[in-house]
């Protein structure tokens, strides 16, 4: 299977099914696979027990953790044109400190990642996974990571509302996929309709897959 797009970002709620996506897409495409390393990032425990304290450092690390995942990868200069996956979207750091951050913190956060990401490459497609809070919230549980599982439904609702602003202000195509609806996991026939529904080639803004 081959796709017309040079750089694909998946973006979604946390427990929306990102990584478990760019993984099947990686593999129809035999992309080169980006994936967030967020278990490195040292605050992510303590953010949890104690956000007010613990969200500057925490976001400062995850923006130096994905602006070096993207600037230390070769295959954006592949001559033999490997496409990219990517179970993050860059501008996901502006909108979780967005969230996260008081004012004054996050104008010093927006100079650093204006700065920082500028020149990097962008994604020429985004794949937005939208879940209901109380299916990420089965997820969060069924996937096990302690930190995780004291997340309010608030916080869950809150990401949300800024994801679904996002989503349509971007300025490339944006393939929304209700997962309540299309279930890619557990059906294969699914998948692969899903796969060539999202890699036709489409005009920018918000596009809803139905398959």
């Amino acid at each position: 299977m081959s796709s017309t797009y040079s750089y694909i970002a998946i973006e979604g709620n946390i427990g929306a099914g990102k990584t478990t996506l760019a993984r099947l897409l990686s593999e129809r495409l035999e992309a080169h696979l980006i994936l967030e390393e967020f278990a490195d990032n040292p605050f992510l425990p303590d953010f949890y027990k104690d956000r007010e304290r613990y969200a500057f450092p925490l976001e400062m690390a995850f923006m130096a953790d994905r602006y070096r995942q993207l600037n230390e990868s070769t295959v954006f200069n592949d001559l033999f044109g490997t496409s990219v996956v990517a179970d993050f979207h860059p501008f996901k750091s502006k909108l979780f400190a967005g969230r996260n951050l008081p004012e004054k913190e996050y104008a010093l956060y927006r100079t650093f990642f204006d700065s920082l990401f500028r020149n990097l490459p962008r994604p020429d497609l985004l794949i937005y996974l939208d879940v209901p809070v109380s299916m990420a919230q089965e997820n969060i549980r069924k996937r096990g990571r302690s930190y995780e599982q004291e997340i309010p439904d608030a916080y869950l609702y809150n990401l949300q509302e800024a994801y679904h602003s996002f989503i349509h202000q971007v300025d490339i195509p944006v393939m929304f996929i209700d997962k309540r609806e299309i279930d890619f996991i557990n059906n294969p026939e699914r998948l692969e309709s899903l796969l060539h529904a999202i890699l036709r080639e489409h005009p920018r803004g918000f596009h809803k897959i139905e398959v």
